[in-house]
């Protein structure tokens, strides 16, 4: 047979449909076993891309059929356990000065959930119900930029970083949405509709800094979807007193270079704005710590002068929150991540000292002893000596000391066994809510 008749050979409709499948799933199994090999170099950058992207085809299938997977588990570990864990040895009850604020995805409600905690009687003080659907039909943002209903229903929206305010009000928003303040109730006050995502911190003046994204950019041409992340600066009653682009800093300032050779449409990936409280000899009150991940970059920032005061791309990679713990220190959650393997297992919480810019890790006896990780995400907050730490890829919240004991832990699994993703938690400081909860308590809500 020639070449040309077997080109016009007939065949059946079912045989053409199983050698598409066939193609379809050798092309994942190549770019599946591809992804586990390390490839090193800027010059196999664009390879690697296309790689991860062709890897990523079977979750992107998953998530057209299914909607968000939620259960972001990478090991089924913890024997089964589920819910708040006293280690009773270690966890002295007489002592707890604070409360949870606890943000999840409930794997038996199918919706992400706040709870407040009271960690020294294991109860549930207040739950946030709000109508995200009802939400979403308010907002007037462009769906071409946020299609809330489609990607942010009830069932998928992720309530991350909520801020509780001193009224028993809730400001959050969820991954790429309009930010959101509701009342004790759940009720709306109001919605901002521009893009927001990661952290929410609140500074003495009580002004809400938020990572977000602005659209349209002027950048808007280097990349399809580019995202040019800015800084928010929001007042309590909604209005947005200050939008700044972090690629404009960064040009303002003379450091295009951090970005380096990065291609791709999110050069920032901003995780973190975190505002100084008070004055120290290293920084102002005002002045704010940015958390870039994909520039493995920490930077001092004073939004009073547009200046850069001082940065830091080394010493962490890939990291996920950055805290002031005092007048001359700040603590990274360094991820550590290596694209190359499966997990990370080397999560890291390091510490920079101003005085003598020297860095060390923190917390190293409680992560090591007691397989602390998460590839992606993470936060950590500390508590005098303690530490709180939240594990998003694995489901699980700490609560440790120095010494590498866990006073108490938290792991959010369903009843169906599968543990579903964390949404960034916080402490709660008796001194700072004990009238806040005093409010939920009587809020009375239906």
């Amino acid at each position: 047979m020639n070449f040309i008749k077997f080109l016009e050979k007939k065949i059946s409709v079912w045989v053409l449909v199983n050698i598409i499948v066939i193609f379809f799933f050798v092309t994942i199994l190549f770019g599946w076993s591809v992804r586990h090999i390390m490839i090193g170099g800027d010059r196999l950058k664009h390879i690697e891309e296309l790689v991860i992207n062709l890897a990523s085809a079977p979750t992107n299938v998953i998530k057209i059929f299914r909607g968000q997977d939620f259960d972001f588990s990478l090991e089924n570990r913890f024997d089964q356990k589920k819910g708040l864990i006293y280690h009773d040895e270690n966890f002295d009850k007489k002592n707890v000065n604070y409360f949870l604020l606890l943000s999840r995805y409930d794997g038996d409600k199918n919706k992400s959930v706040v709870e407040i905690i009271d960690i020294k009687n294991n109860k549930i003080i207040h739950t946030y119900k709000p109508d995200i659907d009802k939400i979403n039909s308010i907002s007037k943002i462009d769906r071409k930029i946020a299609n809330l209903e489609r990607d942010h229903d009830l069932s998928r929206y992720r309530i991350i970083h909520p801020l509780l305010l001193k009224s028993g009000d809730l400001v959050f928003n969820a991954i790429y949405t309009p930010m959101i303040k509701i009342d004790k109730c759940s009720n709306l006050i109001w919605i901002i509709d521009k893009i927001f995502h990661h952290t929410n911190e609140i500074d003495g003046d009580g002004n809400i800094w938020s990572p977000g994204t602005k659209y349209p950019s002027r950048f808007e041409k280097l990349e399809k979807n580019f995202k040019d992340d800015v800084i928010f600066k929001i007042s309590p009653d909604g209005k947005v007193l200050l939008e700044r682009s972090i690629i404009e800093i960064l040009i303002n300032n003379k450091l295009e270079k951090l970005i380096g050779n990065y291609s791709g449409d999110d050069p920032i990936h901003l995780n973190d704005v975190q505002p100084a409280l008070d004055d120290s000899p290293f920084w102002k009150k005002g002045d704010l710590f940015l958390s870039m991940r994909h520039i493995s970059t920490i930077m001092l920032y004073r939004p009073s002068t547009d200046k850069v005061i001082w940065y830091k791309q080394s010493g962490w990679n890939y990291q996920h929150d950055v805290d002031i713990i005092n007048e001359h220190q700040i603590l990274v959650f360094d991820n550590n991540v290596k694209w190359h393997k499966k997990t990370s297992n080397e999560l890291k919480l390091i510490k920079y000292d101003f005085k003598n810019k020297n860095i060390s890790e923190d917390y190293k006896n409680l992560l090591n002893d007691n397989d602390v990780k998460t590839k992606g995400e993470g936060l950590q907050e500390t508590v005098d000596e303690d530490i709180f730490i939240e594990e998003n890829n694995y489901a699980r919240l700490i609560f440790g000391d120095k010494l590498g004991n866990i006073k108490w832990e938290y792991i959010n699994r369903a009843k169906n066994g599968n543990l579903y993703r964390l949404n960034w938690s916080s402490i709660l400081k008796k001194d700072d809510f004990d009238e806040t909860i005093k409010i939920l308590k009587n809020s009375n809500c239906k």
